[in-house]
C-alpha cells in the first residue's frame, strides 16, 4: 500500500491516500444559463463526495464552488450567458481533498430576452457620452456591454425630440460594430434624448440609459451686401 501510494505521488495518512483528480471530465447539455458536467474516478476507494470549482475564464475573482455532489454527474446552473467558464471537478475522502481535475472550458450559450425559463438578457451599452459638433450634427459613442447576451454584430441608436414617444416612433441609426456614430440633419437649438441598443446573432439587447443633449444655436446666414 505504502508503495503503491508512493508510486503514484499521492500524499497519504497512516497508509490512506488522498483521492486522485477525478478524470475524462465532459461538458454537455450547454444553454445560455447552465451547463452538465460528467467525469470519472480511478483513485483510491473511501471516496465521500465530490466539489465542481468554477468561474469566469478570465474574471478576476475567485472560484464558485458546490460541494457535497456523489454522483458522478451534475449541472452547473445559474450561469452568465454566452460566457467562457473555467471548470474542475475534485474528490474528497475523509483525510480531504485531492488534486483538481485537469480543467474544462466552456463558453454558455446565447439568449435574446428574459422571457426565456433563468435566462439572462445582458446588459446595454456603457458610457454612452454625445457632444454636439455643430447646430445639426452629433457625435455620439459607448462602451461595448459588459455582459453581452450574445456575440455583438452591431448597434442601433435611438434619437427623439420626445422622450415620451413609444421607442418605436424614435428616430434611428444602424451603426455596424463600431462604439461611435454621428447623426446629422438635426434641428439647431433643440434637446435630444440619445438610447443606444447592442445587436446579437439573437437579438437586440437591451437600451442604455437615456441621455439628453441640446444641439447648437444656429448661425444666421449672412446677408450679401
Amino acid at each position: 500500500m505504502y508503495i503503491l501510494v508512493l508510486l503514484l505521488g499521492l500524499p497519504f495518512i497512516h497508509g490512506i491516500a488522498l483521492p486522485g483528480p477525478p478524470t475524462n471530465v465532459k461538458v454537455s447539455e450547454i444553454t445560455a444559463t447552465s451547463v452538465r458536467l460528467t467525469w470519472s474516478y480511478n483513485g483510491p476507494d473511501g471516496l465521500q463526495y465530490y466539489v465542481i470549482q468554477f468561474k469566469p475564464k478570465y474574471a478576476n475573482q475567485a472560484y464558485s464552488e458546490i460541494s457535497g455532489i456523489i454522483t458522478m454527474f451534475y449541472s452547473v446552473r445559474n450561469l452568465s450567458p454566452y460566457t467562457e467558464y473555467e471548470m474542475y471537478v475534485i474528490a474528497v475522502n475523509n483525510i480531504g481533498r485531492g488534486p483538481p481535475s485537469a480543467p474544462v472550458f466552456v463558453t454558455t450559450g446565447e439568449t435574446a430576452d428574459s422571457t426565456n425559463e433563468g435566462a439572462k438578457p445582458g446588459t446595454a451599452p456603457r458610457n454612452v457620452q454625445v457632444r454636439p459638433l455643430s447646430s445639426s450634427t452629433m457625435v455620439i459613442q459607448w462602451d461595448e456591454p459588459e455582459t453581452p447576451n450574445g456575440q455583438v454584430t452591431g448597434y442601433k441608436v435611438y434619437y427623439t425630440t420626445n422622450a415620451l414617444q413609444p421607442q418605436s416612433q424614435w428616430e434611428s441609426q444602424v451603426v455596424d460594430n463600431n462604439l461611435l456614430t454621428t447623426i446629422s440633419e438635426l434641428t439647431p437649438h433643440t434637446i435630444y434624448t440619445i438610447r443606444v441598443q447592442a445587436h446579437t446573432s439573437v437579438g437586440p439587447g437591451p437600451l442604455s440609459a437615456p441621455v439628453h443633449v441640446k444641439t447648437q444655436q444656429g448661425v444666421p446666414s449672412q446677408r450679401a451686401t
